[in-house]
């Protein structure tokens, strides 16, 4: 089929080039002769040409028998795609996270796809996604496909866990013979500002709920505070149990001999190999001819990106029902000012997820819902926002279920309180269940520098909102007033939401940051899982029959380059086919549910 296919598709080329030829000396004779007919020849021509066009891309390469799979993961996957026209015009769209994980679980499922070679290049990774595609790297195996990680070093003198752990989810690892392994105990070392604060006359009144909201500690304090200390290094033990555990599972070693390995490391390739780390020391090459000659045919390497597009859909057979999955992904704001949030990742609009939300709502045949979650959380407002729309969806009769991803904190906590299960992977960071108020001062500092700021003001006492000096004590005292106003709606929210006595709910929130694994013991998600174990909640919640599978709606739907490009206006701001925009961007942050992620990137 694949010759036949070749002689087609070039006969047709060739068809199409003297169709190009004969149809522009044909339009060219008759502009001459007859200028009136020319414009029907040469449309006839482009009608024709589009027609072959089509017919050559119905008869694109499909996946031949004998494939391996080439997962190489330069960088690790974004949970969501670029929303860049030039991106999709230039067609330079990598797969994201949850793309990668389909592709892997379809070539698991394809019978022509015969094994797979994984290279994870990456520096840093969260731990929740490592784990989630691993988990699909195992379903691959289980089909009984052979699998190998091949791979030049892990870090170069520095850790490299995340792709380490990621290796381990193959059955066999092969590194290059002058690779290192740097599996490495976890650690982080934050920068504590206050006393170069304290230097340039810059002050930072904080009002926050509660000890362990320690968002603002690197610029108010000059070291870690107890609670700062105890919930992070909580959170550290946890992550590093779990990636210990599970080295050791896929290794079939000891955990302790896994923690000496890596109290060592970096280790040297030999050093990797009698320790049982990795299977075999050679060069790439000889590596990846070893794996061809194990799967014992005559295979094709095809990286996963052509692998998605030769392999096309092909719809499971079976019940379904169908569930609407909504990703809720960056820093939550209410409108989507700039492309960039604070923590330098993507920003979430409220404005903007509330109208997609309104879309699932409005769609019938959705039976369900699933949020996906990967945000460090931000404005409350916005926040508060997007919960009653989930609720609101809720109260229309659908279910819905959280499934968190690599962080899921503070307002992304917030977000998932409505639902009716929350699914998190060990790994997740979570819960941060509090509040933080930031004013700066920079009054001293202008008068360090020769600056002397002036002020007019209309109101009966000058603006709180200055910069140039100190809160009162009144004005303090109403700052505490919202503050707590917030937290305690946050905190009521989150009983309500998780059935739980509020005092329950308090007992694990002031602010404090958990795992996944860490928050079941604690009743803040209810099953470990990644983004198929929601689904199967979700269909179960639906009340379909046993053995129903979901059908997965996307939302917003995917946009070409072209559909990006051309984006229609809003009739008005309950407009759900066109993202509204009429929101005015915050001047200032008031209660801020914050929390940065990447500080706990497995490296």
């Amino acid at each position: 089929m694949g010759t036949l296919r070749k002689l087609v598709v070039a006969a047709l080329g060739m068809a199409v080039a003297v169709l190009i030829v004969v149809g522009v000396a044909v339009g060219v004779r008759a502009l001459l002769d007859h200028p009136a007919g020319a414009a029907e020849v040469l449309g006839g021509a482009v009608v024709v040409l589009f027609v072959a066009l089509v017919v050559i891309g119905k008869l694109k390469p499909t996946v031949q028998k004998g494939t391996i799979l080439e997962l190489d993961l330069a960088t690790w996957p974004a949970e969501t795609a670029s929303t860049s026209p030039l991106a999709a015009l230039s067609g330079g769209r990598t797969p994201t996270l949850q793309e990668t994980i389909e592709a892997v679980q379809k070539a698991g499922r394809d019978k022509r796809v015969v094994g797979m070679v994984v290279s994870p290049r990456f520096t840093s990774a969260p731990l929740a996604g490592v784990q989630e595609l691993s988990a699909a790297i195992a379903g691959f195996r289980a089909a009984g496909k052979p699998t190998a990680a091949i791979v030049d070093t892990f870090g170069e003198g520095g850790p490299a866990n995340s792709a380490y752990l990621l290796a381990a989810a193959c059955d066999q690892i092969g590194l290059h013979e002058a690779g290192l392994v740097g599996i490495s105990p976890l650690f982080v070392e934050p920068n504590f500002y206050r006393g170069l604060l304290d230097r340039v006359g810059v002050k930072v009144q904080v009002i926050a709920r509660y000890e362990y909201k320690n968002a603002a500690n690197q610029l108010t304090e000059t070291n870690f505070t107890g609670p700062h200390a105890e919930a992070q290094q909580r959170l550290l033990d946890s992550l590093w149990e779990q990636l210990v555990d599970a080295v050791a599972a896929a290794r079939r070693l000891d955990p302790n001999q896994v923690r000496r390995l890596a109290d060592s490391g970096p280790l040297l390739a030999s050093e990797a190999l009698e320790g049982g780390l990795v299977d075999r020391v050679a060069y790439s090459d000889e590596l990846m001819s070893d794996f061809k000659r194990r799967v014992g045919r005559t295979p094709k390497l095809v990286g996963l990106g052509a692998y998605v597009k030769k392999a096309g859909k092909r719809p499971e057979r079976g019940k379904k029902v169908r569930v609407a999955v909504v990703t809720a992904a960056g820093e939550i704001r209410t409108t989507q000012s700039l492309p960039v949030g604070m923590t330098g990742g993507p920003v979430l609009a409220a404005d903007q997820l509330v109208l997609t939300l309104r879309k699932v709502a409005a769609d019938k045949k959705v039976k369900a819902l699933v949020l996906r979650i990967d945000s460090p959380g931000g404005s409350a407002i916005a926040s508060d926002t997007i919960w009653r729309e989930l609720v609101r969806i809720k109260d229309a009769g659908k279910p819905m279920v959280a499934s968190m991803s690599s962080v899921a904190a503070s307002g992304g906590y917030y977000i998932a309180a409505p639902a009716d299960r929350i699914v998190a992977e060990p790994g997740t960071i979570t819960g941060s269940i509090g509040v933080v108020s930031m004013h700066p001062v920079f009054g001293e500092a202008k008068a360090k520098l020769g600056i002397v700021p002036g002020e007019l003001h209309t109101g009966a006492k000058p603006s709180s909102f200055t910069v140039n000096r100190m809160l009162t004590r009144a004005e303090a005292k109403r700052m505490d007033v919202g503050i707590d106003h917030v937290y305690d709606t946050f905190t009521g929210k989150v009983a309500d939401g998780r059935r739980r006595p509020l005092e329950d709910i308090q007992k694990v929130a002031r602010g404090r940051v958990w795992s996944g694994a860490d928050a079941v013991g604690i009743g803040l998600v209810d099953d470990l899982g990644g983004l198929d174990k929601a689904l199967s909640v979700a269909v179960e919640l639906s009340g379909a029959a046993a053995g129903t599978k979901a059908d997965v709606r996307t939302f917003p739907r995917k946009q070409g380059a072209m559909g990006r490009l051309r984006k229609k206006r809003p009739l008005s701001s309950e407009d759900v086919a066109a993202a509204a925009r009429a929101l005015a961007a915050p001047t200032g942050v008031t209660a801020h549910l914050g929390f940065d992620p990447r500080r706990y990137w497995i490296r």
